[in-house]
């Protein structure tokens, strides 16, 4: 009497192997894909790379408009209609109590 795993595969067939391996593939491919996941924490941080970083404030809910106009040493202007001038930017310009545009 022969052991039932070393019968000749009468109830084996392609179809079942196929299947299985299709199975693993795509389990592989899934624990492959999950190692790739990248931390979401990290995204969105911006560093910002200035020499030079000038902020203006005043006090909370105060409803006057406080403007900065700095101007580069080749004599560019930067404020609120002139955002971009050379190497430099304004990043924001706060109304104070005014919706922002």
């Amino acid at each position: 009497m022969k052991h039932r795993i070393l019968n000749n595969g009468e109830g084996q067939d392609a179809f079942t192997d196929l299947l299985f391996n299709s199975l693993l593939g795509f389990a592989f491919m899934f624990a492959i894909a999950f190692m790739l996941i990248s931390d979401p924490s990290d995204g969105g941080k911006i560093d910002s790379k200035a020499e030079i970083l000038i902020s203006v404030r005043w006090p909370d809910q105060h409803p006057d408009d406080v403007d900065a106009i700095v101007e580069s040493p080749q004599g560019g202007l930067v404020w609120y209609h002139n955002r971009d001038t050379g190497l430099m930017h304004l990043d924001r310009d706060d109304r104070g109590i005014f919706a922002e545009r």
